[in-house]
């Protein structure tokens, strides 16, 4: 079974040892600027001369970055599969949803053309369209056009808050896909998990492995807040748990307690 994890490009030298697999995630704009770009390539490097390139997949899923107005986004992105594509990487994931006005929307939203473009640069690279599905208005229409482009799999929520909640849409997927695309339920945790593929039927699970540590930070202003408005705690922040993640070995090597036998693990920073 593989067992992988999502990690910040910019932090892969910290990666566990035994993990089986790589997913390399781009999430700060500032990442796409010079030196912050080339350091981004020299981590991926770095782990694909210990770990193999075909254990190393990228993502792109910026910040504050519009793949369809931003012209130099797209070229990063363009570049990024080039990259990907000469140090042999195992995969990348791609979104490309269509910017439209409402009349347009209403009769489809996977920028097709813009996809297959993406997903030409990458080949032979494995090609995941991303959670960008979970947008789409018409969530059936999107998966045949995503078969048509030839994408590998489908990263999905059930185009809900949580995995739980779509698991009805994504168990449908799963039947409407056969053996034409992999369908891939993105956020499970060691709670969940065991649950998603008995009523899914799914062959790989994205999971969460999580959790909320204290920042060491000693003078605490209580009257300023530096965020949105939203206000996350900014005294806190996310790791990943060494239980959690033993948990999902455990779970994953006894093959879900009998309810799969081959199962493929994408853990999110």
């Amino acid at each position: 079974m593989n067992f992988g994890l999502s990690f910040l490009a910019s932090q892969l030298s910290q990666l566990p040892m035994d993990v089986t697999a790589v997913e390399a995630v781009l999430f700060d704009r500032s990442s796409l600027y010079s030196p912050g770009w080339e350091r981004v390539w020299k981590n991926v490097r770095t782990v694909v001369h210990h770990r193999g390139g075909d254990n190393v997949s990228f993502h792109f899923p910026v910040n504050d970055s519009d793949y369809i107005e931003d012209a130099w986004v797209r070229t990063r992105l363009t570049e990024a599969y080039s990259r990907a594509c000469d140090l042999g990487l195992r995969g990348v994931v791609v979104h490309a949803n269509r910017l439209a006005d409402i009349a347009t929307w209403f009769q489809r939203n996977v920028d097709t053309e813009r996809t297959r473009v993406l997903i030409e640069l990458a080949r032979p690279l494995s090609v995941t369209f991303h959670r960008a599905f979970d947008m789409s208005r018409d969530p059936y229409r999107a998966l045949e056009d995503l078969i048509g482009l030839g994408v590998d799999r489908v990263l999905t929520s059930g185009q809900e808050p949580s995995v739980i909640e779509g698991l009805d849409l994504i168990a449908e997927l799963v039947q409407r896909a056969g053996e034409r695309v992999i369908i891939m339920p993105g956020g499970g945790t060691e709670r969940n998990v065991a649950k998603v593929v008995a009523r899914s039927g799914v062959r790989e699970v994205h999971v969460i492995g999580t959790t909320s540590v204290e920042s060491a930070m000693q003078f605490r202003n209580q009257r300023v807040f530096m965020g949105g408005e939203l206000r996350p705690p900014e005294y806190a922040r996310l790791t990943t748990d060494p239980e959690k993640i033993r948990a999902l070995r455990t779970m994953s090597d006894e093959g879900l307690k009998g309810l799969v036998h081959r199962s493929s693990f994408i853990v999110h920073r």
